[in-house]
């Protein structure tokens, strides 16, 4: 492909802003339904917002939706931590389900952030 065609919030790229304004809508969606701010949620929602912010203004994308996605993991293992250690297998499973969901899917996009030419070809000036 030429490399003007990769460019652009398109494809991928849009697939992942998506994501993103989804996660900060069920983020913001959990503070509201529970009406307690848990510092760890509030934490990942200022990263979201950082990572979308980035995206749009171009202020080092790659570096700051990577320290997201790999902030992501750590959140849901924080999370997840009661879960795992329950006695309840339901429970258990459920959360390993959910940290090995949220590792899978933040290594597809840190590499993605790394290797892709839409973001080389986006993001540099």
């Amino acid at each position: 492909m030429p490399k003007s065609t990769l460019k652009g919030i398109k494809g991928w790229l849009l697939f992942y802003v998506i994501f993103l304004s989804f996660r900060l809508i069920v983020i913001i969606s959990i503070l509201l339904i529970y009406q307690k701010v848990y510092p760890i949620i509030l934490i990942e929602a200022v990263f979201v917002v950082l990572a979308l912010l980035s995206i749009f203004i171009k202020y080092y994308p790659k570096q700051v939706n990577i320290i997201y996605l790999l902030l992501s993991i750590i959140t849901t293992i924080i999370v997840n931590a009661n879960g795992i250690r329950s006695d309840v297998i339901e429970d258990r499973a459920g959360s390993v389900g959910a940290i090995m969901g949220a590792t899978v899917v933040s290594v597809i996009f840190i590499l993605y952030w790394i290797k892709s030419k839409r973001i080389n070809n986006t993001f540099t000036s």
